[in-house]
């Protein structure tokens, strides 16, 4: 599973910042901020209109502590998931999950639209990790 930007095609991830819109399309956070700041509809499907403030990022600049991310994602990892852990998709797989979860701990998501829209996400993508 790669996700790719809507506008430029790279390979988004924890070194390309990806976002979302609430109607569920994938921005790297260069592409979003130069598309949003002039045009504010969907570049896919022209819904909208989107503020930038209004995209959800995927990956979160939280400041905690390494301890404190670790225990809280012991559930999640702590139940078999480790059988799997070495093949380089896991591994990809496991940072979208991790940057799924980190966004749906942010209060801020949960007054969104694109609640469904995350939570469908994170199913998907945990089901093809464990898959």
């Amino acid at each position: 599973m790669h996700a790719r930007c809507s506008i430029c095609q790279e390979t988004l991830g924890e070194t390309c910042a990806p976002m979302t819109t609430s109607c569920g399309h994938l921005y790297c956070a260069d592409c979003a901020t130069q598309h949003f700041a002039g045009i504010d509809l969907c570049a896919m499907c022209r819904r909208g209109p989107y503020e930038f403030d209004d995209l959800i990022k995927l990956y979160p600049d939280y400041e905690r502590e390494q301890q404190q991310a670790s225990s809280s994602r012991a559930d999640v990892r702590g139940s078999g998931h480790e059988r799997i852990s070495d093949g380089w998709a896991t591994k990809a797989g496991m940072s979208a999950v991790d940057a799924c979860y980190d966004a749906l701990e942010d209060a801020a998501v949960l007054d969104s639209p694109a609640l469904r829209t995350a939570l469908d996400r994170y199913d998907r993508v945990l089901a093809v990790v464990l898959n």
